[in-house]
């Protein structure tokens, strides 16, 4: 289960410029393989510096890369990255794995996610993973490779081999995403342990190679061990939130056309005055705190999100839940449990309203409308000083313990067993080790 920012996040403001030296045959690979554009003409600027900052490049380099990407077919691209990749393979030396990660595994990955052939460097490619991994590395890069590789031609694949994959990598502060067309490569900044039957640890992970970011926060990847939060995205928030409280402006949260969804809601409200709510939330909850403040905190409210999602999955529990169910019980710990109850019943709430502007299923709509409006009409109380903190909290307790499944099909564990079960000692090495 992959989670999103409160709202969706404001990509083109993310700084990171971590990629502006690599090589721009590589990066003109990876803007066709992961953009499907065909001609550098059919993208205007706005979304040449929203896609630049996205890699992590400057917008001449992205320029430059597009014109080659649009310049040259797929095949001639491939060879050049694949001679690159050659260059590269006597430069690795013992005990240098991130230039061996960044430099040849990631360009690797590139091509088998794609489906491309790589008889040329596969066996050293997986010789020098041997070379700094050790021998039963190199076994499990080599079954995840074949796993990777039957999934992209649509034949069985063994998904344990990516999950046993990445389970090895993270020892080595290492993680991969990767599926058909999308490949990803990360390195583990913190581990959070946790020690709950099928759970181990949280993971804090930072893109390090070239790639569109993808558009998750928080991350739990069936089968695996571990959760993980994104370093980038968690900035961007962290800047929005130090951005809305130090400053008299109005975000730009919301645009024009959500009053016709508050309106068929039945709330009628204008594009203002709900982005006013929004910021009085944030201001509120996180006035007077300092930007290091804020990361822990959100680091916090995202980890418990993405651990109940994974304690629900070793326990059974989502059985009979529909998908909205299972984001649902996820929003409302972080209210409850969380840096704020207000700023979680926000969250709670723009992810209902997402679920609502996306289903076509009228019944469904229905309970999405009535849950929507209450809590809004909620944080509309607490914005008007109508209501306390330790109210939203208790209302948001009563919401999911009287819960049913937008589908009437499950019903919710109650919240005191993933209290006792996770949270405690969750929050104790948490506090431990930020």
């Amino acid at each position: 289960f992959a989670d999103s920012l409160v709202g969706y996040p404001n990509i083109h403001k993310l700084q990171c410029k971590e990629a502006s030296n690599r090589d721009v045959i590589y990066i003109a690979l990876r803007i066709i393989t992961d953009t499907g554009i065909e001609a550098a003409d059919l993208i205007d600027m706005k979304m040449k510096r929203i896609y630049s900052n996205s890699y992590g490049i400057d917008l001449e380099t992205f320029e430059h890369a597009l014109w080659i990407a649009t310049s040259y077919n797929y095949s001639e691209l491939e060879e050049k990255v694949e001679r690159m990749i050659q260059r590269n393979i006597p430069k690795v030396k013992r005990g240098n794995k991130a230039f061996y990660m960044q430099n040849i595994f990631e360009p690797y990955l590139v091509f088998i996610t794609r489906g491309s052939d790589v008889e040329n460097i596969e066996w050293n490619v997986h010789n020098k993973f041997k070379f700094l991994f050790g021998t039963n590395g190199e076994e499990l890069l080599k079954k995840f490779s074949r796993s990777i590789k039957q999934q992209y031609n649509d034949k069985d694949f063994d998904p344990k081999a990516i999950i046993r994959f990445n389970k090895f990598l993270s020892k080595h502060n290492y993680r991969v995403k990767a599926e058909t067309d999308l490949s990803i490569l990360y390195t583990i900044k913190t581990k959070v342990p946790v020690r709950y039957k099928g759970i181990s640890d949280v993971h804090l992970i930072k893109r390090v190679g070239i790639s569109i970011l993808g558009p998750e926060i928080g991350q739990s990847t069936e089968g695996e061990t571990f959760v993980t939060v994104s370093d980038i995205y968690l900035d961007d928030l962290v800047n929005r939130i130090h951005t809305i409280v130090t400053t008299d402006s109005i975000p730009d949260k919301y645009l024009d056309d959500i009053e016709k969804e508050f309106k068929r809601i039945g709330l009628h409200r204008s594009v203002d005055s709900i982005n006013i709510v929004y910021q009085d939330i944030v201001r509120k909850a996180f006035n007077g705190y300092t930007k290091d403040e804020l990361k822990s905190m959100m680091f916090y409210d995202v980890s418990i999100h993405e651990l109940k999602h994974k304690y629900d999955e070793v326990n059974g529990y989502m059985k009979g839940l529909d998908i909205i169910d299972i984001e649902v019980t996820a929003h409302t710990v972080e209210g409850i449990y969380g840096a704020d109850p207000a700023y979680g019943l926000l969250g709670l709430t723009d992810r209902l309203l997402g679920y609502y502007m996306e289903s076509s299923d009228l019944d469904i709509r229905k309970k999405l409308a009535v849950m929507i409006k209450n809590n809004w009409e909620d944080l509309e109380r607490y914005s008007n000083g109508d209501i306390s903190k330790s109210a939203l909290r208790e209302n948001l307790i009563s919401f999911h313990n009287n819960y049913e499944s937008v589908l009437g099909k499950g019903k919710y564990v109650s919240l005191k067993k993933y209290e006792k079960d996770v949270l405690k000692r969750y929050k104790k090495n948490f506090n431990k080790t930020m």
